[in-house]
């Protein structure tokens, strides 16, 4: 659902201030303070209230307080690297479980998975030869082949606070 400029602003905000030093504060256009301190609320709470929301059925929801807490950057990690190929177009992503993929970045030769939840991740690679963004399985009909992919061969283990550098991928 979309939410109006206000609140929007109000959130930006609220994160904005979840980087800021201790002690240091910034004034925004609108005329909000966000301020850095480890002291205040840093959760997001939603009322709805009874019959905020009505089906075409004529139902509606029953009242709900919905709570989130606001993500602050100690809690994730961060990898990066380089990639050496040959190969202009390629995605890399960045593989969660059963081949879960969390995050992907495309053509880039100095790559940066930011914010990644602490866990046991693994890399895969496509070369992407008709340049559509996506991976390509062949025609056995046309007798194309299948794109190519390619795994970095390690468990890449991520925790709270780290960052892993240097991980080179070579296709």
């Amino acid at each position: 659902f979309e939410v109006d400029l206000f609140f929007t602003e109000y959130l930006k905000s609220l994160i904005r201030a979840d980087t800021l030093p201790e002690g240091i504060s910034e004034t925004r256009p609108t005329g909000q303070r966000a301020e850095g301190s480890s002291t205040r609320n840093k959760k997001l709470i939603f009322h709805i209230r009874k019959g905020a929301f009505i089906s075409a059925d004529g139902d509606s929801c029953k009242s709900q307080k919905l709570e989130y807490q606001l993500l602050k950057t100690d809690n994730f990690g961060i990898i990066k690297g380089n990639v050496i190929s040959q190969y202009n177009s390629f995605n890399i992503q960045l593989l969660k479980g059963k081949n879960e993929i969390v995050s992907e970045v495309q053509n880039e030769k100095q790559y940066v998975f930011n914010q990644v939840n602490a866990g046991e991740y693994s890399i895969r690679v496509f070369i992407d030869n008709n340049n559509n963004g996506k991976w390509d399985p062949g025609n056995i009909f046309k007798n194309e082949e299948p794109e190519d992919i390619f795994f970095y061969t390690e468990r890449i283990t991520i925790r709270a606070n780290w960052e892993l550098t240097d991980i080179n991928l070579e296709f």
